[in-house]
């Protein structure tokens, strides 16, 4: 049960991210000078490289194993979301919006498939919803706490948000 709770733990900081970044996203990006147009771009450029990696870095995981796949996207993480705090031109968030997609893509099937391998659970159809119904909590609870604490610490800093996301970050490679 070891494992499991490390991915619950896992699933937690990373649902804990995206409560920290993603409700105050455009907010940082309006505040960074960023028009509503480059906004857009920004936004759209990160999807566009989602949907044009998904399948390579699917081949990457399947030949050189889901565990570094997964430890690529959350290294990639912490310095995209250090590349955050210090940036503050479109291009700048532009190159980051398109990395982010990217290493977000080295996770993405990589962690669950991952996981059922570790628990071994593959085979019981039962055990493995008991997990992700877990897992599921676990990472709504993260995301709602990451969404308070960016209501805490935004009316100081909106960069402070990054710093935040890098150590959480940091502490998920250290997970897996």
């Amino acid at each position: 049960m070891i494992k499991a709770n490390i991915y619950y733990s896992a699933s937690f900081a990373s649902s804990l991210v995206s409560g920290l970044t993603g409700p105050i996203y455009v907010v940082f990006l309006l505040f960074s000078r960023i028009s509503p147009i480059q906004i857009s771009l920004i936004l759209v450029s990160s999807r566009v490289a989602t949907a044009l990696f998904e399948f390579p870095t699917g081949i990457f995981a399947d030949l050189y194993g889901r565990r570094i796949s997964v430890l690529i996207s959350y290294a990639s993480a912490v310095f995209i979301s250090l590349g955050y705090f210090s940036g503050n031109t479109f291009w700048h968030f532009l190159i980051l919006s398109i990395l982010s997609g990217i290493f977000f893509t080295f996770q993405s099937g990589a962690k669950e498939a991952l996981m059922i391998d570790d628990l071994s659970i593959a085979r019981g159809d039962q055990i493995r919803n008991r997990v992700f119904v877990k897992l599921s909590s676990w990472s709504n609870t993260g995301f709602i706490l990451g969404g308070i604490l960016a209501t805490i610490i935004s009316p100081h800093s909106l960069r402070l948000i990054w710093i935040a996301a890098s150590l959480v970050n940091t502490a998920i490679f250290f997970l897996y």
